[in-house]
């Protein structure tokens, strides 16, 4: 090939490259001009004088959705960025909250001043509640105290709920509902200490200075903040009531409700009631004909079934999976919900007659 030729060729190379760097120049010029702007939206005052600024950085995906506290008296940012500040709801008045980085670490920053007062060490890490706040650190729960300190020496497991939500472990009243490494549960004081052993299947956090609390197989109970016992373990179950004005609690298959200084404020509850399957009439669904006459109605309980007169006294516990009237003063109730489960006779007074085994 003559040399004219070659010079010819490697010419147009180098336009051709020329080229391409000129529009990926300009490419990337116009992309940073429309597409890739820190986008700032509002600003949102976490304390009096700081401002958390909520950014959008396209260029990276590590920074995207970053913010950055700044501090409105001088106009300066506080921090590097970040991903996010989850502010202390639970105790508003609490100048520390949770930081998250960019590497999905977490430390503790002062709204007041927005500045880092602890490092972003954990992997997970909870608000501060009565000076103690719980972090998580090589798959283990600890405590530490406001200067970054561990509180005690003591670990505990990582706490899920139901769904696999993680569980903020909090102090209330000097105690924290937390389990030991056997996944039971129990109540520590700010010394590490148990102030209730960990024999407990779960713990309710605390509500208006209790502690619902049920061990398995055994029954429901109820724990004050200190860890005394306010109702013993002897419940068919123990709720909130639906107003929140205290606790509906189940024993021997009756309901009451009862407020906060644990006096009854209703004696009787139950979730259903309707009339009674009869045997004699073969009557099961026929909600039409009149029960105005009926001495008898089935209430239902916690899914168990039990029997009330017209008056509403309890005649049978809602105990039984079922129940048939036979006649106007017998009951059939049966034991379980499963095919063959074993049928009590039992009459209007309450009392066994008998038994079936089917």
């Amino acid at each position: 090939m003559k040399t004219w030729k070659k010079i010819f060729i490697v010419a147009l190379a180098l336009i051709g490259l020329t080229g391409v760097i000129i529009v990926s120049l300009v490419a990337g010029s116009y992309y940073h001009r429309y597409y890739n702007h820190n986008y700032k939206e509002a600003d949102q005052y976490i304390s009096e004088n700081i401002v958390m600024e909520h950014s959008v950085n396209h260029s990276s995906w590590s920074e995207m959705g970053y913010v950055r506290l700044k501090d409105i008296r001088t106009g300066k940012y506080t921090t590097p960025k970040i991903q996010h500040v989850f502010l202390n709801y639970y105790q508003p008045q609490d100048s520390i909250a949770v930081f998250r980085d960019l590497k999905h670490k977490r430390g503790y920053i002062n709204i007041n001043t927005g500045k880092i007062v602890i490092p972003a060490r954990y992997d997970r890490a909870w608000n501060f509640s009565e000076g103690l706040a719980a972090v998580m650190l090589n798959g283990r729960i600890r405590f530490i105290n406001e200067q970054g300190s561990f509180a005690f020496d003591t670990q505990f497991p990582i706490l899920y709920d139901d769904d696999y939500k993680t569980i903020a472990p909090r102090f209330h009243g000097g105690t924290c509902a937390i389990r030991n490494l056997q996944g039971h549960w129990g109540l520590i004081n700010t010394r590490g200490e148990w102030i209730v052993e960990p024999i407990y299947t779960s713990i309710d956090n605390i509500y208006h200075g209790y502690h619902i609390v049920y061990k398995e197989s055994v029954a429901y109970g109820l724990l004050r903040a200190d860890g005394s016992v306010a109702l013993p373990l002897e419940y068919d179950h123990i709720a909130r009531t639906e107003d929140g004005s205290g606790f509906t609690i189940v024993k021997d298959g009756v309901g009451q409700e009862i407020d906060f200084s644990l006096q009854t404020t209703r004696s009787f509850i139950c979730d259903n009631i309707f009339p009674l399957p009869n045997l004699s009439d073969h009557y099961y669904s026929d909600y039409d004909k009149d029960h105005s006459k009926d001495k008898f109605f089935c209430y239902e309980l916690c899914y168990k079934k039990g029997v009330i007169d017209a008056k509403g006294n309890v005649i049978i516990p809602a105990k039984y999976a079922d129940i048939d009237q036979i006649n106007d003063n017998i009951f059939k109730v049966q034991l379980y919900n499963q095919y063959g489960s074993p049928c009590l006779i039992i009459n209007a007074k309450g009392e066994i007659l008998g038994s079936i085994n089917k």
